[in-house]
């Protein structure tokens, strides 16, 4: 497991298949043959896993885009990513 850093630019696996629910995303590994349903917000945050956003910038946008408080943000950041790191899905 990596140190988890607010530099950290996560990217999205190039192996799911990834479909939008209304305001929600499915997300299929076909590796695992597991499904993920991820909110609004976590749509949102995976959106911006394409290695360009440093944690602490998706949490600015984040935080401006919904108005939400950014510390607030970047703890929920940190909790979705590690477990998103865990199940494979970002890097």
């Amino acid at each position: 497991m990596h140190e988890f850093s607010y530099d950290w630019k996560p990217r999205k696996k190039g192996n799911l298949e990834i479909r939008e629910v209304e305001e929600d995303l499915i997300i299929y590994d076909p590796s695992k043959d597991a499904v993920f349903l991820l909110n609004k917000t976590a749509k949102i945050m995976l959106e911006m896993c394409d290695g360009n956003f440093s944690v602490r910038e998706m949490a600015d946008i984040i935080s401006q885009t919904l108005n939400l408080d950014k510390k607030e943000v970047l703890e929920d950041l940190k909790k979705s990513l590690d477990e998103l790191r865990k199940k494979n899905i970002v890097e």
